[in-house]
């Protein structure tokens, strides 16, 4: 037996308690393999990068030249050797032109979300935390937009600002902020309210370290999840866009250009517009999974009682 006396050092005790950063990786293990059993969400992130990675690499895999006109080849059906989707009205091959077309079509989706978010988390984080005047200024000049349907309003700024991608960009910008700004807002101002946040403030916490540090990260997977779901609209809005003529310029390799091109001839040749066409919804519906599927992986209260 090992002898004891009072010059015996007594070490504390292993705390039992789990480190931050494994309670951390726990949750992302968590998260991960709720939304690796949803099929459907997977399904759908699969189709985005898919189409991603075919528009990045489009250079290395497009078969012909997107703009390379031959006119004996004009409206070849599918299945036509050398033209896997067919061609257009223009003797161009469809396949390539979907390609290099996903480029811009997904880069004026995704960035303004992208944007949107950022900016919008800003502003709901301001306003659900300050409360009082701020909070009324911020919130009620945003309600101002909701007077108007999404698509009117992207029409009349991209109008307003003149065609082209950066105008349809901002169009769409504008119109999401006040769609983000308010799940932000109503998450910020939920959070605030709870017992982490409030022995924040009791310990002498800055306002900015408990936005920052305590409501930030609680808000960002709303956030993430609702923007995702408006990612497969803003797919529509801005092919819907270029197909009006207020989005980029013929003879750019667009999705929704390619749409008005087939418009033209959808009687004699109906794939020039029904592919494209099969494409955008194809497109919007996978985020939508996606969306679906973050939004139960990320939140807690649909995990399992076993996880």
């Amino acid at each position: 037996m090992a002898r004891t006396d009072s010059s015996t050092v007594t070490l504390p005790a292993a705390s039992t308690e789990r480190p931050q950063w494994t309670k951390k990786k726990s949750q992302l293990r968590i998260a991960w393999g709720r939304f690796y059993r949803d099929k459907m969400a997977l399904l759908g992130g699969i189709m985005i990068v898919l189409v991603a990675f075919m528009a990045i690499f489009a250079p290395y895999l497009s078969p012909h030249d997107p703009y390379g006109m031959d006119i004996t080849k004009r409206l070849r059906p599918p299945g036509t050797p050398g033209y896997l989707l067919g061609a257009d009205e223009s003797g161009r091959d469809i396949l390539s032109r979907l390609m290099w077309g996903g480029r811009i079509s997904l880069v004026t989706a995704i960035v303004p979300v992208i944007a949107a978010a950022i900016v919008s988390m800003v502003i709901g984080l301001v306003a659900g935390y300050y409360g009082g005047w701020i909070d009324q200024i911020l919130m009620r000049t945003l309600d101002v937009f909701f007077a108007f349907p999404r698509i009117i309003l992207a029409i009349a700024l991209a109008a307003a600002l003149g065609s082209g991608m950066i105008s349809v960009m901002l169009a769409l910008f504008a119109g999401l902020i006040p769609y983000i700004s308010r799940v932000a807002y109503g998450a910020a101002l939920t959070t605030k309210n709870l017992q982490f946040v409030e022995a924040a403030r009791s310990c002498g916490a800055a306002g900015r370290q408990i936005i920052f540090h305590e409501i930030l990260p609680n808000i960002l997977a709303p956030v993430i999840v609702y923007s995702t779901t408006l990612t497969g609209l803003m797919v529509i809005l801005a092919a819907g866009l270029s197909f009006l003529g207020l989005g980029v310029a013929p003879p750019q390799a667009d999705w929704g250009i390619m749409l008005d091109g087939g418009r033209r001839v959808i009687t004699i040749a109906p794939h020039v517009a029904t592919i494209p066409g099969l494409l955008i919804l194809f497109v919007s519906v996978a985020f939508n999974l996606l969306g679906d599927g973050l939004r139960d992986a990320l939140d807690p209260r649909l995990r399992d009682a076993s996880e």
